[in-house]
């Protein structure tokens, strides 16, 4: 210590004033004293001692540094803990007890500074204290401003031996976060606001014993934590700190909160010789959603308190008791050592995982080991109503367990939502997503259980009483008994009664799984289903649409005594079904018969795959069928059908048959119709076998046994029989394969009994023929047999009548001789006869065609050549063409055919005679026009036909030919010239068909003398044209009434690749002379032609009004140049000047009329006009 001076004085009392005092304590503090006045004891004097009386400090500003226990060297600071507080307060009073005996300070104006490391920590302003000890009492009086208060008073006396005693510290203005900031730096929690009042009560009963009440009001305690803040509205807080022999215990007595709203007792005790730490609060009136907000905000990492106040979202908790234990204050947040114990009122809990809001709550919670538990649980999840309930939920981990189970009615409506958040199941969310317009009410038990991250249900459903519409299904389904099992994975139903529509079930018990292999089963059942509802809905599906088109209505009683089912839930065409019943009434409104099928009663029966109906009785029109059917199925498609029936048919039905398969009406049959026995067979991907017996009154009895299937038809055999007909016929049709037999003889007596307007009138077939033709192996092939036969036709075969006036022919082994063959092909008559034979390459025919007449249109139609279906894309239409000609080329037949025929007429066409012979090789068809002559122009050539192309080469000549009838018969109608023709041509052409025009190539050469010309459309055009000019406007010479006069036509030129090159054309007319060359592109309908037009009469007119020019021309001819292009029908005419008029066609103007030629270029010429 140092000072500056000291004063002494004796009167008027002994004491010492000693200035500017400077104190220094190493490590521990330091300060300064303005004046330090010491006053000692009087008596003690006397005898030698010094003692103190009184000590006045006037304006002290002390230092001092952090003591030793609140600073930790070289280690990691620790937060401030209650024994160090302790031991703070007992050693501030320890050195009044052994310092001095009686005393007095007093401090004026201090200052007080708590400092660590140079920075101040705590400071105490504007002190004024009064510390005394009188009869062993200290009493302490200190009035000042602090750093964390904006007053601060201390009132307290204690034994001066035993540290026995009382004090009050009460803090006015209290900013309690700059104590946090010092002693519990890591706190997440910050006090933003200051506290107005807290009074602080010690009492000690000993150095080791001490205890410290708290009592205080926090209107509004502002909490702060990072960016958020929250505000504390308390009442009344009042608590105590006690310090004992081996124990503290903190007890709250009362903390009474307006916001959040609660009220909370409970004690804190920390055993140091066990080193545990007890916790227990005890609670009333919480208010959940108050206290939850405050939760949540400060909540911090804390998983637990966030994931607890997360699920408790609302309510009361009338009464919470919390306990904890540990060894340190870390593990009272343990969830190990945390028992939370409670009971809820008008409660709102949220189930996590399904995210269930409960409401209304009632019961009992417990949180232990992190888990909350909730028993005797009655609770409303909207509308449906939970009681006697249990709830468990994990509150760490996304996988935290879940359970919840309690006895639930509710509206059924309720059920489809609640199901939709319970389960993951793909197949049983859209199921029950086309659930709609759900009623009723279900009771039963509602089970959620397993994580939270995967969560299971159960539901088991005791009484049912609903009703729904499913999407897609028309009517209503109505479930009013029975019980409901779901698991998450399986649906059970056990005794389900109600109804589908109209429709009834009953007794219903089966199951579906949902699992991977989802699959369905139908144990037991009874079902009475009314067709006249269920068939419209049935219809209505695509698949049974395109099968059921034709039946457009169905009624009657189909009745399920039993049923059973099982099979993959997605494919119903692996089901497994057995059932017996019954139909009645059924009655089948058809578009393929006139009248309702009707079957009044039958039997019928599933197994395995199969549906078996027995005893059937059909009636249909005038039609009566006893049947018995069997039918292999796999639930989406029939794969096999097998039907026996007998019975009549009559005339009404007859006739339908005649309509439904356009039976020509020679082939009309006479009722009634009587079937002995009857069996058809159809096999999907194999055919349809049918064998039967019919019976005609008065007529013949019929066997048919034949089999139709994707490689065509075998008619087994087909016998009829009477008193004058004993025939057989059998007949198969194959892709490689031709199969024929006919045996016995067949009479028109016969087939009159069949037919109402047969065909046969006057026919007789007889013989012993049969045919086996192998188009793959032809040397195999085998005929035999004669067959003789006459006066018959076949006018349904095709679109011409064609009659077969007679036949004869004969075979042995490897030939067919063709004795005689006489045809009527609508108006022709037709004469054939020769032999085909047999060999190792194939079918060698030889025979002879003669005719009055061919006529192409009456081949087409027979043959349908140019009138198939337009409505197929191209594609498959080139496929089809593709595959038909290369099968054509396969087919093994070698030979010749040599017609004579007196006319063939091709469209407006006639050839007079025609005399050809055909050719047919493996590789090549030839076709030699010997003799043909059209439109009086010989034509005969070679026309060669193979797999790859077409080759022709024909000659055309025409000599002294009237050209007005050759045009005429070419089909040109507009157009009439007159004049004596020669005519000379050659045409050659080799490609593929559809492009053999294009290849078109050859030359021709004609001449037309001394005629006239009446109509031509294109000179009248340019005539037309060149008389709209001023130079020749009327001067022209036209195309009259009379016609346009000529003297001779020349026209050669070449045929390039389907193009017509004029090479010359030259038009000699008494007033005109035209020069031209060019081309023309007939299948383009275009031509591009350059002209040279030299009128007389213009001439003469220039001449004799244009002196200047008549003096250039003097004795030449003039010549106009006319451009003519486009379409032939409508071509642009047009000028183009003379420099581009070629030298050919000069030549040639020259050359042809023997006079040179000056061109001139018309004044004010058009632009070109179409």
């Amino acid at each position: 210590m140092e000072y500056k001076t000291v004063d002494l004085s004796i009167f008027p009392i002994i004491h010492a004033v000693i200035h500017q005092v400077s104190i220094s304590i190493p490590e521990k503090g330091e300060g300064t004293i303005k004046t330090l006045n010491i006053i000692p004891k009087i008596l003690p004097l006397f005898i030698g001692k010094f003692l103190i009386d009184k000590i006045r400090i006037e304006s002290p500003d002390m230092k001092m540094v952090m003591p030793r226990s609140f600073e930790q060297s070289n280690e990691a600071k620790e937060p401030f803990n209650l024994d160090t507080f302790k031991d703070t307060v007992i050693g501030m009073l320890s050195p009044l007890t052994t310092e001095l005996q009686e005393f007095q300070i007093t401090i004026k104006d201090g200052a007080f500074n708590l400092i660590e490391e140079a920075v101040m920590v705590f400071t105490l302003r504007n002190v004024q204290a009064e510390i005394g000890c009188l009869s062993q009492e200290i009493k302490i009086k200190i009035n000042g401003t602090s750093s964390i208060c904006k007053d601060i008073s201390v009132i307290a006396s204690f034994g001066q031996k035993d540290l026995k005693g009382k004090g009050e510290v009460e803090l006015r203005h209290f900013q309690p976060q700059t104590l946090f900031d010092r002693f519990l730096p890591d706190a997440v929690y910050r006090i933003s606001e200051p506290i107005d009042k807290v009074i602080v009560n010690l009492k000690t009963d000993g150095p080791n014993d001490l205890q410290v009440g708290l009592k205080g009001s926090l209107p509004n305690l502002t909490l702060r934590k990072g960016d958020m803040q929250s505000v504390i509205k308390c009442k009344n807080m009042e608590g105590s700190l006690h310090f004992e022999e081996g124990k503290t215990k903190i007890s709250l007595t009362d903390l009474d909160l307006d916001q959040p709203q609660l009220n909370m007792i409970g004690d804190f005790v920390v055993d140091h010789e066990t080193q545990q730490i007890n916790l227990e609060l005890t609670g009333r009136d919480i208010d959940i959603p108050t206290v939850r907000e405050k939760a949540l905000a400060f909540a911090g990492d804390n998983e637990v308190v966030k994931t607890l106040f997360q699920i408790l979202k609302g309510g009361r908790l009338p009464d919470i008791v919390i306990r904890s234990q540990g060894r340190s204050f870390g593990d009272l947040g343990n969830m190990e050592n945390l028992v939370i114990k409670g009971n809820i009122r008008e409660g709102k809990i949220l189930i996590p995982g399904p995210d269930f809001i409960l409401e209304n709550v009632t019961g009992d919670l417990v949180v232990e080991q992190g888990i909350l538990e909730g028993t005797k649980i009655d609770a409303k999840l909207k509308d449906a109503f939970g009681r006697e309930g249990r709830i468990s939920v994990g509150l760490t981990g996304k996988d935290a367990p879940l359970h919840v189970e309690t006895k639930i009615t509710t509206d059924a409506e309720q059920i489809p939502p609640l199901l939709k958040r319970l389960t993951k199941n793909k197949n049983f969310l859209s199921a029950i997503k086309r659930l709609i317009n759900v009623k009723g009410t279900v009771t039963g038990t509602l089970v959620i259980g397993g994580r939270l991250d995967a969560i299971t249900a159960k539901v088991d459903i005791d009484r049912i009483n609903v009703s729904a519409h499913y999407d897609g299904v028309p009517f209503p389904l109505q479930i009013n008994d029975g019980r409901v099992h779901y698991d998450g994975e399986n649906i059970s139903m056990t005794n389900l009664g109600g109804t589908f529509g109209s429709s009834l079930f009953s007794e219903l018990t089966a199951g579906i799984s949902l699992g991977e292999d989802a699959s369905i089963e139908i144990q037991s059942g009874r079902i009475l289903a009314l067709l006249k509802e269920l068939y419209p809905w049935v219809y209505s599906f695509e698949k049974v649409e395109k099968g059921l088109k034709d039946v457009k209505a169905v009624s009657g009683i189909l009745r399920f005594s039993s049923l059973k089912l099982h099979g993959p839930l997605a494919m119903p065409e692996s089901w497994s079904i057995e059932a017996t019943g019954e139909v009645e009434d059924l009655i089948v409104d058809t578009t393929l018969f006139p009248e309702s099928i009707k079957i009044e009663k039958g039997n019928l029966k599933a197994v395995e795959n199969k549906i078996l109906l027995t005893a059937a009785k059909v009636n249909a029109g005038d039609s009566s069928l006893r049947i018995s059917a069997t039918v292999n199925h796999h639930m989406t498609e029939f794969v096999k059908v097998d039907i026996g029936f007998e019975g009549e048919m009559g005339k009404e039905s007859m006739n339908w048959i005649e309509n439904r398969f356009k039976l020509p009406a020679e082939f009309s049959i006479r009722p009634p119709l009587s079937i002995p026995e009857a069996h058809l067979t159809w096999k999907k991907d194999s055919g349809i076998s049918f064998i039967s017996t019919l019976v005609f009154q008065d007529g013949p009895g019929i066997s048919f046994d034949m089999f139709l299937n994707a490689e065509g038809l075998k008619i087994n055999n087909i016998l009829i029989q009477d008193a004058e007909t004993n025939a057989s016929f059998a007949c198969g049709l194959k892709e490689e394969v031709i199969d024929f037999s006919f045996t016995g003889n067949l009479s028109h007596t016969t087939t009159d009994k069949i037919f109402h307007n047969t065909p046969f009138s006057k026919e007789w077939i007889k013989g012993d023929f049969e045919a086996h033709i192998l188009l793959d192996k032809p040397k195999h092939s085998i005929f035999h047999g004669i067959l003789e036969g006459g006066d018959f036709s076949f006018p349904w075969i095709q679109k011409v009548p064609l009659n077969i006036n007679d036949i004869a022919l004969h075979a042995d082994n490897k030939s067919v001789m063709v004795d005689s063959l006489r045809l009527t092909w609508k108006d022709n008559h037709l004469s054939v006869n020769g032999d085909v034979n047999i060999s190792e390459n194939g079918f060698l025919f030889d025979l002879v065609m003669s005719a009055d007449g061919i006529n192409w249109d009456t081949i087409r139609k027979t043959l349908d050549i140019g009138n198939k279906k337009q409505d197929k894309n191209e594609d498959n239409k080139k496929k089809e063409e593709e595959s038909e000609e290369s099968h054509f080329w396969e087919l093994p037949i070698k030979g010749f055919l040599r017609l004579d025929a007196e006319s063939f007429t091709f469209d407006q066409y006639t050839w007079e005679p025609l005399q050809a012979k055909l050719s047919f090789d493996p590789d090549c068809i030839s076709i030699e026009v010997i003799d043909a002559n059209v439109c009086g122009t010989s034509c005969p050539g070679v026309l060669e036909v193979t797999p790859q192309d077409i080759s022709l080469d024909f000659q055309l000549q025409s000599r002294n030919q009237e050209l007005s009838t050759t045009i005429q018969c070419f089909g040109d109608k507009n157009d009439f010239i007159t004049g004596e023709l020669h005519l000379e041509a050659q045409a050659m052409a080799r490609g593929a068909s559809k492009e053999l025009v294009k290849s078109l190539n050859g030359n021709f050469e004609g001449t037309a003398k001394n005629g006239k010309i009446s109509r031509f459309g294109l000179l009248a055009k340019i005539f037309a044209f060149l008389n709209l000019t001023e130079t020749f406007r009327g001067k022209l010479p036209g195309i009259t009434k009379e016609g346009f006069p000529y003297k001779s036509m020349t026209l050669n030129g070449e045929i390039q690749n389907g193009l017509f090159m004029i090479n010359e054309y030259v038009l000699d007319a008494p007033s005109m002379r035209v020069t031209s060359h060019g081309s023309v592109d007939i299948f383009a309908n275009e031509l591009d032609l350059e002209l040279l037009m030299s009128p007389f009469k213009t001439v003469d007119f220039i001449i004799n009004n244009i002196p200047i020019i008549r003096g250039i021309l003097g004795g030449t001819l003039v010549s106009i140049p006319v451009k003519v292009k486009g379409d032939i029908e409508n071509p642009m005419i047009s000028y183009f000047p003379f420099s581009v008029v070629g030298r050919k066609l000069l030549n040639t103007t020259k050359r042809a009329l023997n006079t040179p030629a000056n061109i001139i270029k018309p004044l004010i010429p058009g632009k070109g006009k179409k």
